[in-house]
């Protein structure tokens, strides 16, 4: 089975001797478009070489089956769109050829996980299909382990309504609307009582309305990447929060209602502009992040 070590392990290989990045130096903007432009035939050569044996691994990184390169060809192709760098049709038909499920099942993904994976190959088959030059696609990312959590979720708008059509509201304890290009949550919300997370990061929401405290059973709730200029009081309603994700937004100050959340666990502020936090809040043993 593929694990994160595996496309680390790819994506390090590629950085260090195709691009000449450190991986443990890396950060986001060392990769330029322009270094993409140039290196992406080399590192597409690279790893042709590797699959045809020209080029040997060290043993430790020993390809145990040489169609496990195809993910070598799907970092490359995930490091160029990212980017919004010129994606060769070479490379793109080459990873869609890999990411069907009938091929991508060959690496044994259990029972458990399959629905999971499915998801995230559509999702990722999609965009490289539809990406053009210059347009940087927008990836989901589910905070689900296994498919038992997939089948209580709600992803997407078309599903959020579907649930309620479907009188299924009851049963979904996960609602990711990231990326839906939304302006305001969605009042539906609110129909599913039992929810547990709620994801509306990378979206274009200003206000969080006072009738989030109707959804008094959740422990989760990120909404980063918004433009959010106030948190309301309602908030400090939710008795069951635990993390709350309001990174990237315009936020100035945080309700006091907010003390009287106990169970919370951690707060992340990042990249708003709160400069300091009352000395009420300080005194709560929570992870905060500013900055």
């Amino acid at each position: 089975m593929l694990s994160s070590d595996d496309c680390d392990f790819w994506e390090s290989l590629l950085l260090e001797k195709v691009f000449d990045i450190s991986y443990e130096r890396y950060h986001n903007d060392l990769l330029t478009p322009s270094l993409l432009q140039e290196k992406t035939v080399d590192a597409m050569d690279f790893l042709d070489d590797i699959k045809s044996g020209s080029i040997k691994l060290p043993e430790e990184y020993h390809l145990k089956d040489k169609e496990y390169i195809s993910i070598g060809y799907q970092i490359l192709a995930l490091l160029i769109v990212q980017k919004g760098a010129h994606l060769p049709e070479r490379l793109r038909d080459e990873v869609l050829r890999t990411t069907t499920w009938e091929y991508d099942s060959r690496w044994g993904w259990g029972s458990k996980n399959e629905k999971i994976r499915k998801f995230f190959l559509n999702d990722f088959r999609s965009q490289i299909i539809k990406y053009e030059d210059g347009n940087i696609p927008c990836f989901r990312n589910l905070d689900i382990k296994n498919d038992d959590q997939f089948d209580v979720s709600s992803i997407g708008l078309d599903q959020l309504y579907e649930n309620i059509r479907l009188n299924r509201c009851f049963i979904v304890k996960y609602i990711n609307l990231q990326y839906c290009d939304l302006h305001q949550v969605p009042d539906e919300i609110y129909e599913y009582k039992f929810l547990k997370t709620l994801n509306l990061s990378n979206n274009k929401i200003k206000k969080i309305p006072s009738k989030i405290k109707l959804l008094d059973n959740l422990e989760f709730f990120y909404i980063s990447y918004n433009r959010l200029k106030r948190v309301p009081r309602a908030i400090g309603n939710l008795d069951h929060l635990k993390r709350l994700n309001l990174s990237h937004n315009q936020i100035r100050y945080l309700p006091q209602s907010m003390i009287k959340l106990t169970d919370l666990e951690s707060i992340n502020l990042y990249k708003n502009k709160i400069q300091t936090l009352s000395n009420d809040f300080k005194k709560l043993k929570k992870v905060v992040y500013l900055g």
